[in-house]
């Protein structure tokens, strides 16, 4: 029995020795980029020890896109953030289900748009 134990000790050893050799800092290390000219981004991944594979570089070219005009932000009136909020509150009370809840408040938010939309 302890014949068996040592040997998978043995084993286990061996077997995290053979993983040990690759050091942790490169395994998880960061490509490293750069930023060339025109937008270009560089991207470079080293090979890592033991592998097969050659070293591989991604490059990405961004375009920038002109900015859009953000519309102004909505302002409710008083008087319609009261109507929502009783709207809300009244389906609340009245919901026997979340389905019916969230069907409701939908409703509720849909009137607030349409208000909205009036410039009330």
């Amino acid at each position: 029995m302890k014949i068996k134990i040592s040997t998978a000790l043995l084993l286990l050893a061996i077997g995290a020795g053979a993983q040990a050799q690759v050091p942790i800092s490169a395994q998880n290390a960061p490509p490293a980029a750069s930023t060339g000219a025109g937008g270009v981004q560089e991207l470079s991944f080293p090979s890592q020890p033991g592998s097969y594979s050659p070293p591989s570089t991604l490059r990405m070219t961004v375009t920038p896109q002109a900015t859009q005009v953000q519309p102004p932000p909505v302002r409710d009136t008083p008087e319609s953030l009261r109507r929502y909020t009783e709207c809300r509150d009244e389906a609340d009370r009245a919901s026997t289900s979340s389905a019916k809840m969230r069907e409701a408040v939908g409703q509720c938010l849909q009137d607030l748009n349409a208000r909205r939309a009036r410039g009330e």
